[in-house]
C-alpha cells in the first residue's frame, strides 16, 4: 500500500528495489495505490494494482457503521478533542480531521472488498499514513487475524510535518499496527519517548540502494572542485543557501543539480561568483543518476534541508564513494560521519557555511582508500539486499 507506485517518478528509486527482495519472499497478489504519474514501474504480472479513492463512498452497512462509530470513532473522538484544544486547532481543522476519519471508514471498506480477491495475510504500508490507518480499521471492523506492517519515515512522524502540530490518529496506528519499522534509529527513539507503550511494536530497518560490487577508479580531470547537489528547489530544501554559501567561496566550483525543472533557472539567475559554474541537469530517472554518479568525479553530495529522515540521494552518493557535506538535522548523523563525510550544525548562516564547505574542500582527502572505506561503510549499512532480506525476515517472524 503506497501513494503512488507503480506509476509516476517520487517513489520508484526506492520501492523499486525494495520490491525486488519481497518478491524473493513472499507472493505479492495487490498493490493498494492512488492516483500517480503516468509512467509505469516494473511489477510482477501476478500482481494487481488496485487504485483507491478517498472521497469516494461505499455501501457500508448500518451494523459496521455502527461498531465503527462505537468501537473506534468515539474513543478516537475524545482523544482527539483532548488535543484539538491542547494545541489550539480551529473548529475548521476539528471538522477536517473528523471529515478524515469517516473517509478512513471507506477505504477500509475498498480493502475489505479487495481482500475477498486476494486473500492476503499480510497488509504493508510503505507510509504510516492513509492506507496505514485505513488498514488499521479493516483491522478492527472486518478481519482480526490480518497481519499489519508498516514503514515509518520522517514525513509521517515528525511534529513538523503535520499542520496541527500532531498526528491525530497515531493511536489507533500502533494500536493495531503489529509491526511499526522506522528507517531511522533517531526517530525511532523519538517515537518510543511518545510511544512507550508500543515499544515493542517499533524495529529499525534502514532503506538501501543495490550495491554492484565494484570500486570504480575515478580522477578528476581537470582543476575545479566538482559539488552535487540532489533535491526539488522548495523551502525545506534551502537551495538559496547553498547558492549564498557558493557565491562567497573563492574556489574553482563547478555545482551540478538534479532535480530542478530545466526551465527553473532561479539558482543560475542567482549566481555572483565568477568562480562558480552552474549546471541544472533537471530531473533524470533513477538508474541515470546513479549511472552518472558512478561515471563522474565528485567531492562533495552536498545538503543543507531544514529536515531530513535518511535520503536516499545519499545512499546512492556513499554506494559509488562520494562524500557527503551535509547539516546536522534528523537521521542525517547515521549516515554522514567521519567515515563517509563532514557534517556541520544546522543553525548557521551563508558565511558560516561557506567557511566550512571551503576548508572541508582543502583538507577532505578524497582518494581512491577514502573511497573504499565509504563504499565499505555503505555495504555495512545500506545494502539494500541485506536490508531488505532483514526486513521480510521480520515480517515472516510476524506470521509465526
Amino acid at each position: 500500500m503506497t501513494h503512488e507506485f507503480p506509476y509516476g517518478n517520487s517513489e520508484t528509486s526506492f520501492i523499486g528495489p525494495e520490491l525486488k527482495v519481497l518478491y524473493q519472499h513472499f507472493s505479492i497478489p495487490a498493490i493498494f495505490t492512488f492516483p500517480g504519474g503516468e509512467e509505469e514501474a516494473f511489477i510482477d504480472s501476478s500482481t494487481c494494482v488496485y487504485i483507491g479513492n478517498e472521497n469516494k463512498k461505499y455501501p457500508i452497512s448500518l451494523s459496521v457503521k455502527l461498531r465503527f462509530y462505537v468501537l473506534i470513532f468515539m474513543p478516537w473522538f475524545f482523544g482527539f478533542i483532548f488535543k484539538a484544544f491542547k494545541h489550539k486547532i480551529g473548529l475548521r481543522n476539528i471538522k477536517n480531521q473528523i471529515s478524515q476519519m469517516r473517509k478512513y471508514l471507506h477505504l477500509a471498506y475498498f480493502i475489505h472488498e479487495k481482500n475477498k480477491l486476494i486473500n492476503a495475510e499480510v497488509l504493508y504500508s510503505y507510509w504510516f499514513d492513509h492506507w496505514n490507518v485505513a488498514a488499521c480499521i479493516y483491522k478492527k471492523l472486518y478481519n482480526s487475524s490480518i497481519k499489519i506492517i508498516s514503514r515509518a519515515h520522517r514525513y509521517e512522524i515528525d511534529m513538523q510535518s503535520s499542520s496541527l502540530g500532531f498526528f491525530p490518529f497515531q493511536h489507533l496506528q500502533f494500536e493495531e499496527t503489529d509491526l511499526v519499522s522506522f528507517i531511522s534509529s533517531t526517530w525511532k527513539n523519538k517515537l518510543a519517548l511518545a510511544f512507550p507503550k508500543y515499544i515493542h511494536k517499533m524495529k529499525v530497518h534502514r532503506m538501501g540502494v543495490l550495491s554492484h560490487n565494484t570500486i570504480e577508479s575515478i580522477y578528476n580531470k581537470d582543476n575545479r572542485y566538482h559539488l552535487i547537489s540532489i533535491s526539488g528547489n522548495i523551502p525545506v530544501k534551502r537551495m538559496p543557501l547553498q547558492l549564498l554559501a557558493l557565491n562567497q567561496i573563492d574556489m574553482d566550483i563547478t555545482w551540478h543539480h538534479f532535480g530542478n525543472s530545466f526551465n527553473d533557472n532561479s539558482l543560475n539567475d542567482g549566481i555572483t561568483n565568477p568562480r562558480l559554474l552552474y549546471i541544472n541537469h533537471g530531473f533524470i530517472q533513477p538508474q541515470d543518476l546513479y549511472n552518472w554518479l558512478g561515471n563522474n568525479f565528485v567531492h562533495f553530495l552536498m545538503n543543507t534541508s531544514r529536515i531530513e529522515g535518511v535520503p536516499v540521494s545519499m545512499m546512492e552518493c556513499i554506494s559509488k564513494g562520494i562524500p557527503i557535506f551535509a547539516m546536522d538535522v534528523g537521521g542525517i548523523k547515521e549516515i554522514v560521519n567521519e567515515k563517509t563525510g563532514v557534517l556541520v550544525t544546522s543553525n548557521v548562516d551563508a558565511g558560516y557555511l561557506a567557511t566550512q564547505l571551503k576548508e572541508a574542500l582543502k583538507n577532505y582527502k578524497f582518494d581512491f582508500e577514502r573511497r573504499k572505506k565509504i563504499i565499505q561503510f555503505f555495504e555495512e549499512n545500506y545494502n539494500a539486499t541485506l536490508n531488505y532480506n532483514d526486513f521480510c525476515h521480520s515480517i515472516i517472524q510476524q506470521l509465526k
